[in-house]
C-alpha cells in the first residue's frame, strides 16, 4: 500500500475560496454597496482597509470574468465612460513635488520613493 502525499498545489491545502462572481454581480446590478457585498460573501480583512480585497474583485470583474457558461462579461460600471477614464488619467497624473515631500516621501537621483533608505544624518554626539 503506497503512502497518501499531497503536493503543496493540492486542492485539500488550498487555503484560496473561489469568488461567486455571478452572486457578486447579481448584487452589483442591484445596486448594493460595495461594505454589503463583502460581508454577504464573507471578504472583509481585518487591517486598516476592510473592503481591499472586495474592490481588487470588483476591478477584475469590470476588466472581465467567466461566467458559469464560459463566456466572458464585463461587469458594468455605474458611472459614465467619462468619469472612468477621468479617475484613470487623475490616478495616472504625477504629484508634485511639494506634495510628495510632504507625504512622507523622499527624493533621490531616481525619483520619489516613500519610506525606507537611510535616516537623515544626525549630528555626531561625543
Amino acid at each position: 500500500m503506497g503512502r497518501r502525499t499531497c503536493h503543496r498545489w493540492c486542492s485539500v491545502n488550498n487555503k484560496r475560496r473561489p469568488v461567486p462572481y455571478a452572486r457578486v454581480a447579481k448584487m452589483w446590478a442591484a445596486g448594493t454597496n460595495i461594505p454589503e457585498i463583502a460581508k454577504s460573501i464573507r471578504r472583509t480583512g481585518k487591517r486598516d482597509d476592510p473592503f481591499h480585497g472586495m474592490r481588487v474583485i470588483l476591478s477584475l470583474m469590470h476588466k472581465g470574468y467567466r461566467d458559469a457558461s464560459g463566456q466572458l462579461v464585463k461587469l458594468p460600471y455605474r458611472v459614465s465612460k467619462s468619469s472612468v477614464r477621468l479617475s484613470r488619467k487623475a490616478g495616472k497624473r504625477l504629484l508634485p513635488e511639494e506634495e510628495l515631500l510632504a507625504g512622507g516621501y523622499r527624493q533621490s537621483r531616481q525619483g520619489f520613493h516613500r519610506g525606507g533608505g537611510r535616516l537623515p544624518s544626525l549630528p555626531c554626539l561625543r
